[in-house]
């Protein structure tokens, strides 16, 4: 049996506000065609988004190509696949700032382990919206090896783990940075 994938870009806008973007992004489809609604399902079950507002598919095209996953678990229909041992990455952008997204292979709780490894770094455009975006990370977090304050590279810097054990950095460079005007 021919085995299919899409490809396409995506705008997802959620409904508490934000929203993210994909481009050249991939997923496993059983046949051909897939609807819009049936892609933006796959895509927010795929990616685990909640509060999904209007999505916007551009430039979907069908090809030809080996599945890259294994177990079909996202979207209504049964109309795409969702796990495997491969990692999928999209530069996205949370409000104007950008973020980048990647998944690792489906896992239940029981098989869960805590990141390690890495740290998500967020740059955010100012010390107000670094404050916005340190209060609710680190609401009962775990660990803060890092407390927030000004270092040489950056108004304000933080490193800490949340309480679900995922490892953040939280920079403000401001006037630190290299092309700030002196």
């Amino acid at each position: 049996m021919t085995e299919h994938r899409v490809v396409f870009n995506f705008e997802i806008d959620f409904s508490n506000g934000g929203g993210i973007q994909g481009q050249g992004f991939r997923l496993d489809i059983e046949g051909d065609p897939i609807t819009d609604d049936d892609l933006a399902a796959c895509i927010a079950g795929d990616l685990r988004l909640l509060m999904v507002g209007e999505t916007r598919i551009l430039k979907k095209r069908i090809i030809e190509e080996a599945h890259k996953r294994t177990v079909q678990v996202a979207g209504e229909s049964g109309k795409c696949h969702a796990q495997g041992d491969h990692t999928m990455t999209s530069l996205s952008t949370a409000g104007n700032d950008p973020a980048v997204v990647t998944d690792a292979a489906w896992q239940t709780d029981a098989m869960y382990e805590r990141p390690q490894g890495f740290r998500i770094q967020i740059e955010t455009p100012s010390v107000d919206a670094f404050d916005q975006v340190f209060a609710p990370l680190s609401e009962d977090t775990r660990d803060i090896a890092m407390p927030p304050g000004e270092t040489s590279w950056a108004e304000s810097f933080t490193m800490f783990t949340d309480s679900f054990g995922t490892p953040w950095m939280l920079n403000f460079t401001g006037s630190r940075s290299p092309n700030a005007a002196t």
